[in-house]
C-alpha cells in the first residue's frame, strides 16, 4: 500500500513506510486524532501495529514492553508519552530509531510528545525523517525552536512562521516538515474522535463491545487466514476442521488475528503466561508420522483446550501421542 502524507498534494509518496515519524502537540491540540488517523492507515497494511506507552490501544493492537521493542520484526511500532520515558528507556528509543534509520526500510516508527526541548528527545531528533506539528497556537514555540534546529534561514524561518500564525484551519490541520527534502507543508487529516468508553460501576474505563457486524467480519478474516496457514500440512483438512472446532471453543479477542498466536495466561496450567502458536498446535494434532518432536508449549495448550471443554473427534487427531 501507498502511504500518503500529502493530503492536499497530488503527487504521491513512493516509499514512505520506511519514515520514522515523530508527533509534536500540546495535550488537546490535535495529536492523538492523528496518531488514530494514522493508525487507520496502518491497518491497511500486512504489518503488525505495536504500540508502547499507552493502554489506549491495548485492546485492538498489540502492546509491548520496551526491552520487546527491540526484537520487533515487521511490525508498525507507535511509541505514546515519550517524555515520560527514563534514561534507558531513552536509550532504548534510540537503538530503535538507529536501526530504523540505517538498516529497516520497511515498516514505520511513529514517536508522539508533547514537549521536544528540554528533554532527552531533543538528541534524537535527527533520526527522524518527519516531523508533525498540529497547527495550534499553543505548538508555535516548538514549531519555530524545530525551524531553528534545522539550520532554515531567517527568510525561510519568518515565511514559515507566519504560515503558521495565520493558520485558521479546523481540528485536523498539521505542519509537516520533511527532514530529508527540507519542504514544509500543511497537511490535512480527518478528525478521528476516540472509542467511546463508559466508567464501570467500579470507576475503571469500560471499552465497549465490537459490533455483531465487525465482530462477524474478524471472525471470517480469521478462519480465512487459518486456511492458508494449514494449506501447507499434508492433512490439511483435518487441520482446519479441528481449528474452526477449537476456534468456536475461544474467546475470540485472545487471538491475534494476524499471526493466529494466543497468550496463554498464568491462571492456565503450568503457571507462566506464554504466547502459542495455534498453527504449530494443530500442525502437531495431524502430524500422522510424528515428524516433529510435539513442542511444550503445544502440549501445554492441549491440556489447557480440554480443561476448557474442547473435545475433539478422534478420527480427526492424526498424532496418537494426543489420543487418551
Amino acid at each position: 500500500m501507498s502511504f500518503n502524507f500529502h493530503v492536499d498534494s497530488d503527487e504521491e509518496e513512493e516509499d514512505p513506510e520506511h519514515a520514522t515519524i515523530l508527533i509534536v502537540g500540546r495535550s488537546s491540540t490535535g495529536k492523538s486524532s492523528l496518531v488514530r488517523s494514522l493508525l487507520l492507515e496502518f491497518d491497511n497494511w500486512n504489518r503488525t501495529t505495536a504500540v508502547l506507552n499507552d493502554r489506549t490501544f491495548k485492546t485492538k493492537y498489540y502492546h509491548v514492553t520496551w526491552p520487546e521493542a527491540l526484537t520487533l520484526t515487521h511490525h508498525a511500532l507507535v511509541v505514546e508519552d515519550v517524555v515520560g520515558a527514563t534514561p534507558a528507556q531513552f536509550r532504548i528509543l534510540a537503538e530503535i530509531l538507529s536501526y530504523k534509520v540505517h538498516h529497516d526500510k520497511l515498516n514505520p516508527t511513529l514517536v508522539v510528545t508533547h514537549s521536544v526541548f528540554r528533554t532527552n528527545l531533543f538528541s534524537l531528533l535527527s533520526y527522524f525523517v518527519k516531523i508533525f506539528v498540529t497547527a495550534n497556537a499553543a505548538n508555535y514555540a516548538s514549531f519555530c525552536r524545530l525551524l531553528s534546529y534545522f539550520g532554515y534561514s531567517e527568510a525561510e524561518q519568518r515565511f514559515h512562521q507566519a504560515n503558521f500564525k495565520n493558520c485558521k484551519d479546523s481540528l485536523g490541520t498539521h505542519w509537516l516538515i520533511n527532514t530529508e527534502t527540507r519542504e514544509i507543508s500543511k497537511v490535512k487529516y480527518p478528525f478521528v474522535p476516540p472509542p467511546l468508553v463508559k466508567n464501570d460501576r467500579s470507576g475503571r474505563r469500560k471499552v465497549p463491545k465490537e459490533t455483531a457486524a465487525a465482530a462477524s467480519a474478524r471472525e471470517l478474516a480469521t478462519m480465512a487466514k487459518a486456511e492458508r496457514f494449514l494449506s501447507a500440512f499434508q492433512h490439511h483438512k483435518e487441520a482446519i476442521v479441528l481449528f474452526e472446532i477449537l476456534y468456536n471453543h475461544l474467546k475470540k479477542s485472545t487471538v491475534n488475528q494476524k499471526t493466529l498466536e494466543i497468550t496463554l495466561a498464568s491462571g492456565s496450567p503450568d503457571g507462566e503466561p506464554v504466547k502459542i502458536s495455534l498453527v504449530e498446535y494443530i500442525g502437531s494434532l495431524v502430524d500422522a508420522e510424528q515428524k516433529e518432536p510435539i513442542s511444550r508449549d503445544s502440549w501445554r495448550f492441549h491440556r489447557y483446550a480440554l480443561a476448557k471443554g474442547v473435545k475433539y473427534p478422534h478420527q480427526l487427531i492424526l498424532n496418537k501421542e494426543f489420543l487418551p
